[in-house]
This record gives structure tokens, sequence and C-alpha cells, in this order.
């Protein structure tokens, strides 16, 4: 099992990613978390507001986004079935691992190149900047190069 204390501040957010060896069960502790699960190949999306006691769990494999929409901090507790769960984070592998024109192609637009990788999350460093809206509505400007807007 691995287990991990996750601390988001205001309106930041753990970027797409997913677990390939362990199902994710997430406990709020503090504050108030949106998180948004995509189930494979699309079946739905799968949204829960997490608040103080509040749990959800992400199967093991599927994309997942946790985000703090408020002007608060959010705590939340992270427990994995697994001593070796990895993490894939979605934006790393179109920006950092395939072939940016294949993913281009793929998509059919310019996502993947040296400007949107300086905007990506290092692997393991944690959460990012979330919404625009968000940033403007709690009076934050952002003072790193990581996030959407």
């Amino acid at each position: 099992m691995t287990l991990a204390m996750l601390d988001l501040g205001p309106c930041s957010k753990l970027p797409p990613h997913y677990h390939p060896r362990a199902t994710n069960y997430v406990v709020a502790v503090l504050g108030n978390t949106t998180t948004h699960m995509y189930e494979e190949n699309g079946a739905r999306l799968v949204t829960e507001i997490l608040t103080p006691g509040k749990a959800t769990i992400f199967p093991q494999a599927s994309m997942h986004i946790m985000v703090n929409n408020t002007c608060e901090n959010a705590q939340l507790v992270s427990a994995l079935d697994a001593d070796d769960a990895g993490t894939q984070n979605f934006g790393n592998v179109f920006t950092n691992g395939f072939p940016s024109d294949l993913v281009n192609a793929a998509f059919g637009q310019d996502i993947a190149g040296a400007a949107t990788a300086v905007k990506m999350v290092p692997v393991g460093t944690g959460s990012n900047w979330g919404t625009a809206a968000c940033l403007k509505r709690c009076g934050i400007t952002p003072t790193d190069t990581y996030g959407s807007i």
C-alpha cells in the first residue's frame, strides 16, 4: 500500500493522470475538491465533490483529475493498493513522450511541442494552477510557468 497526504492550494489541481498498477482511494480531510474520472474508452465521466469525510475510488488505470475550485486550501488522503502504484501524467505523454508530429497528426492540431511542454508540470512535482476564472475570483497571480492560463 502507498499512502500520501495531498495539499491543494487555492485554485490548484492535480493534472490528468492514472495509476497503472493500483486502485486509488481518496478521502477529503479539509476543503472542497472536485474530482473527475473518465471511465475506460469514454464510457462516461464521473464527477464527485469531496468535502471533509467524503471519499471516492479511482479504479486501477482510470484517468482522473482533482481540482480545488475554491479560495481556501484543500487536503486529501490518497491510498493506493500497491507499494509501486506508478503515476502517468497524461500531458507528459504527449509533450515529452511520443514524437510531437505524430501527436499533432492524431489530434489534427498543434498541441504537442516545445511551447506546450514548458507548461506541463514535471512528473513528481504535485499540483499546478487551475482555471483562469478561479484565479481571477480569488485574486491569485501565478508566480510560475505551470498552469492553464
